[in-house]
């Protein structure tokens, strides 16, 4: 059983490993007499989804309804406006090129086929939309601040980790790291030594604040681990797993997660052979 819950966990990792990056589509309808553009940006696993077009400062949230992965990507968005389903987004993603994409509008179905266009300068944000909240932040891990601001228009500017390297890529997540149902926000830049694990700063989503609050790392002098760093979940369990290298052997901290957001330690130990990988 042991066994079976790691391998789950590597899975995931790998899966976010895969996933980590913001997609921007920059796409331009085809064969109209009035072409028009758009930028669609989407988060791990088409979740945190929004278009925007050209010329327009507003932005459209999309609810994810379908996905599948593998070499082959397919996802499928609906179009939300005033909490109403506007229309259909559909894309397919294959070695990083995007094609058979088209919007499908839902008053009189008719569909506007899409092309992927080069943008005419290189990304240096990612965008997500989560929760009604636009998450805007650096791509270079050597810019350290993100910036957030809600439906109502109200901004606030955060810092997460940042490393000193020149081409060092922060990579985000939109996934539920306190199992309380709500996606949460992480970022993951590589660790200051070798770089050979990433380093996370994770904010948690409440409900109640409609507001992120960062997650603060493990304080435990028994943990292996100083910090979050390639984390990863064990939803049958509903653990934390954190994994770091010291010196020559690789370790792993487990910890609950607490009704107010604390991390417990639940137990910590050495990552053998190949376990790792």
């Amino acid at each position: 059983m042991r066994k079976a819950t790691y391998i789950f966990t590597l899975a995931l990792l790998s899966l976010h490993m895969v996933s980590a990056y913001a997609q921007t589509c920059h796409l331009r309808s085809v064969n109209q007499t009035k072409p028009f553009g758009l930028q669609l940006y989407y988060g791990t696993d088409g979740k945190a989804a929004f278009v925007q077009y050209d010329g327009q400062t507003g932005i459209i949230p999309l609810k994810l309804i379908r996905v599948t992965k593998g070499p082959t990507e397919y996802y499928q968005w609906a179009e939300i406006v005033k909490a109403q389903k506007n229309g259909t987004y559909q894309l397919t993603v294959q070695q990083g090129k995007v094609s058979n994409a088209f919007y499908e509008r839902a008053r009189d179905k008719r569909r506007f086929d899409l092309a992927e266009v080069t943008p005419n300068t290189d990304e240096t944000v990612g965008k997500l939309l989560l929760h009604d909240i636009l998450i805007t932040y650096p791509v270079n891990a050597a810019e350290s601040r993100f910036w957030l601001n809600d439906a109502a228009g109200k901004g606030s500017v955060h810092i997460t980790g940042s490393v000193d390297a020149i081409n060092a890529i922060r990579k985000s997540y939109v996934m539920d790291v306190n199992f309380d149902g709500y996606d949460d926000l992480a970022f993951s830049i590589p660790d200051a030594g070798m770089g050979v694990y990433q380093t996370f700063n994770i904010w948690l989503y409440d409900p109640r604040s409609k507001r992120f609050k960062a997650l603060q790392p493990p304080n435990d002098k028994r943990s292996k681990c100083d910090c979050l760093c390639d984390v990863t979940l064990d939803q049958q369990k509903k653990l934390i797993i954190t994994s770091c290298r010291g010196g020559a052997r690789w370790w792993k901290d487990s910890y609950r997660i607490t009704d107010v957001n604390r991390l417990i330690r639940v137990d910590s130990k050495e990552i053998k052979g190949n376990e790792k990988f």
